[in-house]
């Protein structure tokens, strides 16, 4: 990650996106520069950088494209066209910009990724990591995958970290939406169903909630990436605040995924066995009744942010990762 930016400039590029703020595009082009560099998207190997926006529910969701560098004389996928398309799902607190290594993973495979900032997060409206049904983030999905599927490459699949892995388990159990589009596989990398200890969490959730809308975010050390760890901090797209209303949404979405009939799907799971961000071992027992063809990868000294882990490990489970793919 590179320096600290001015957070103006995040408000800015949210407001132009969502055309709230009119601006040459000599301007517009230089933000989303500022935003690529600060994020390290900027040495990300795609031909096309595209930004999108679109009305969900009562949210504005961006979303980004990204177009792998294929045909070049230089590149070793000179020889084949895009092998599909993958959407993008990021974790709770999370965004895109967040996510250059598994962009990048996906783009040397040979894969378009369209990665959407979910309702709340990044750059798409809303208010800060909250939500009012789970719900809400599937039609999300929905909208953005209406308004692109037509044009990208085939087939498409799904991945998500954490909450954006509920996202897609949410999507092949209980999406009525699944079936306007063919998915071919789904990718679920450390994949929420119940958080860790939530039991406890719950019963101190139902205590304060009749007294507050919000609580004062705690730090977890999620990654061995001590890098990434200090760069949330200063994050400007960073929620500073856990929401009452999203823990309250996850307590009715629990029961209707353990209630969901099992799919064929498939699947793959990634999973790290030093993660205290989500319970995975009762998850998994979940999921694999669930999902009974998934694949299933368990790494002993990886935490919940896969996606940021340190680089072995992140070597380890994208090596997985490619294996599946192919």
């Amino acid at each position: 990650m590179t320096n600290m930016i001015d957070p103006f400039n995040a408000r800015q590029l949210r407001e132009t996106l969502l055309a709230k703020r009119p601006m040459d595009a000599v301007a517009i082009d230089r933000i989303k520069q500022t935003y690529r560099d600060f994020y390290n998207l900027s040495w990300l190997p795609f031909d096309e950088h595209r930004w999108g926006c679109v009305r969900s529910d009562d949210y504005e969701v961006v979303y980004q494209t990204f177009i792998p560098r294929l045909g070049h004389k230089d590149d070793i996928n000179n020889d084949k066209a895009a092998g599909g398309c993958f959407y993008l799902l990021h974790g709770y607190y999370d965004h895109v910009g967040l996510y250059a290594h598994l962009i990048h993973f996906l783009l040397s495979e040979g894969y378009e990724v369209v990665a959407i900032d979910l309702p709340g997060h990044g750059l798409s409206s809303g208010p800060r990591a909250s939500i009012i049904s789970f719900d809400e983030y599937s039609r999300a999905l929905w909208q953005v995958m209406q308004l692109t599927a037509q044009q990208r490459a085939k087939p498409l699949n799904l991945i998500g970290q954490s909450t954006g892995g509920a996202v897609v388990i949410d999507w092949l159990l209980r999406s009525p939406f699944k079936t306007e589009f063919a998915i071919d596989k789904a990718v679920l990398l450390a994949p929420l169903v119940k958080p860790w200890n939530w039991t406890q969490g719950l019963l101190s959730f139902y205590l304060l909630s009749p007294f507050t809308r919000r609580l004062k975010r705690r730090y977890s050390r999620n990654s061995h990436n001590d890098n990434f760890l200090r760069f949330l901090q200063d994050d400007p797209l960073q929620p500073r605040y856990l929401a009452v209303d999203w823990v309250r949404a996850l307590s009715r979405w629990i029961p209707a995924i353990e209630a969901a009939d099992p799919v064929v799907a498939d699947c793959l799971i990634i999973q790290g066995e030093e993660d205290r961000t989500v319970d995975w071992p009762i998850n998994l027992d979940i999921l694999q009744e669930k999902f009974p063809d998934a694949e299933i990868h368990r790494y002993p000294i990886a935490r919940h942010h896969l996606v940021n882990e340190r680089a072995d490990i992140r070597e380890q489970w994208m090596a997985a990762l490619r294996r599946y793919l192919t």
